[in-house]
C-alpha cells in the first residue's frame, strides 16, 4: 500500500484513513473483484466526506448495498427454481405443501404415502390436495401408491410477494406442532437484548455464517427425519 506500517495500524484503530490509490494496492493485494473494490472506494469516499448532503446520499449507498448482500440468499447455495410465479404462489399458499414436499424425501415415505399422512395428522382432502398440487407443479410423481422426488429443494426469496404471508403460516404452523411435541423432540430458545445497532448487524452476519455451515451438514446428511429451524432478529424499539 507504500504506507508505514504504524499508519495502517492507525487506520486498521480508525485514528486515520487511506485514499483511493493505497485502496487501489490493498484492493489488489486482497485480490477483490470490480464490485468489491467499487465498493471499497465508497467506503473511502464516505470517510474523507466532508458535505453533509453527499455524505448522507453516500450512506445511503452502502447500506442499501449491505442490506442487498446480507440476505440469506446470498449465503446459500443457489437453488435453480424452475417454477413461475402462479407455480410459487400455488406452492407456498399451504404450509403443507412444503412440508409434505419435503418429507417425501425421507425413504419410508416414498414407500408408503399413506404412514405420512398419519404421522403429519392430515385429513385425507388436505393431504389428497396437496399431493396433486406436487405433481402438478412436477415435483413429485406418484405411480402405484409410492413416490419419486422429482425436484427436493426450492427456495423463496425475501422480496417475492408470498414471503411474509408463507413465513407467517409457517410459524402458525410450527407452534401449533410444537406444542404436542415431547421435550427431547423440541429446543427453544428466545431472548430480549438491548444494544447498538452494529451490534445487531454483527449478529445478523454471524447468523448467516452459521445458516452456511449448517446449510453443508444438511446436504450430506441423509434424510431421515423432517426438521424446522426458525430464527428472528427484530427491533422492538
Amino acid at each position: 500500500m507504500r504506507i508505514q506500517k504504524s499508519y495502517l495500524s492507525k487506520v486498521m484503530a480508525r485514528n486515520a484513513s487511506i485514499n483511493k490509490d493505497q485502496g487501489y494496492l490493498l484492493g489488489k493485494y486482497l485480490k477483490l473483484d470490480t464490485e468489491e473494490l467499487d465498493y471499497l472506494f465508497l467506503l473511502i469516499d464516505f470517510e474523507k466526506c466532508a458535505l453533509k448532503e453527499l455524505r448522507d446520499e453516500l450512506e445511503h449507498k452502502i447500506k442499501t448495498i449491505q442490506i442487498s448482500k446480507t440476505q440469506s440468499n446470498q449465503y446459500l447455495e443457489k437453488q435453480s427454481n424452475r417454477l413461475t410465479t402462479a407455480d410459487n404462489q400455488k406452492y407456498y399458499l399451504l404450509p403443507e405443501n412444503q412440508l409434505i414436499h419435503l418429507a417425501l424425501s425421507i425413504e419410508k415415505y416414498q414407500k408408503d404415502i399413506e404412514l405420512l399422512r398419519k404421522d403429519f395428522n392430515l385429513n385425507q382432502t388436505v393431504f389428497s390436495t396437496s399431493l396433486k398440487t406436487l405433481e402438478q407443479l412436477n415435483l413429485i410423481q406418484i405411480k402405484d401408491s409410492k413416490v419419486k422426488l422429482i425436484k427436493s429443494n426450492l427456495h423463496l426469496d425475501h422480496d417475492s410477494p408470498f414471503f411474509h404471508q408463507w413465513k407467517a403460516q409457517m410459524m402458525m404452523k410450527g407452534i401449533e406442532w410444537i406444542k404436542g411435541l415431547e421435550t427431547k423432540d423440541k429446543y427453544n430458545f428466545t431472548v430480549s437484548f438491548t444494544s447498538d445497532e452494529e451490534t445487531k448487524e454483527n449478529i445478523r452476519i454471524e447468523f448467516l455464517n452459521f445458516l452456511k455451515k449448517i446449510e453443508k451438514l444438511v446436504t450430506k446428511a441423509p434424510s431421515e427425519n423432517l426438521y424446522q429451524l426458525n430464527f428472528d432478529l427484530f427491533k422492538w424499539l
